[in-house]
């Protein structure tokens, strides 16, 4: 077992958790308040947002974007370019026309079950649970 890897130029935040022998690589970000467990591996360019929680010994694959609101259990595989989303009803303006801000949105959550595995290029809706060995 050993320190986690982080390619130099990667972003990943002091306030995310990286377990054991987790690899980020290239240009990969991860933000604060992430949990990656232990034996994860991060590909090129991907995207783990604030707050995602990542089990043990999961591949993410390059481009992968997890955004908030995201739970991926252990074992998970998220091929090359696969991405979440965490609003059902997106906006960049309010009905008034005012810019959204943090409370103008919910969160909806979406779930990764144990040993699942998601293709290249898949867009997940958020609101989902993807089941186990799925």
């Amino acid at each position: 077992m050993g320190a986690p890897f982080i390619h130099p130029t990667a972003e990943v935040s002091p306030r995310a958790v990286l377990g054991e022998d987790v690899r980020v690589w290239n240009q990969a970000q991860v933000r604060e308040g992430a949990v990656l467990g232990r034996g994860c591996i991060v590909g090129k360019d991907a995207y783990i947002d604030t707050g995602v929680t990542v089990g043990e010994h999961c591949k993410i694959q390059n481009g992968v974007f997890l955004y908030h609101g995201v739970t991926v259990e252990d074992g998970v595989f998220l091929g090359p370019r696969a991405t979440t989303t965490n609003d059902l009803h997106p906006r960049a303006i309010t009905p008034e026309g005012a810019p959204k801000g943090l409370s103008d949105w919910v969160v909806t959550p979406t779930r990764i079950c144990r040993g699942a595995a998601i293709g290249a290029g898949a867009i997940l809706v958020c609101g989902i649970t993807v089941g186990a060995f799925a």
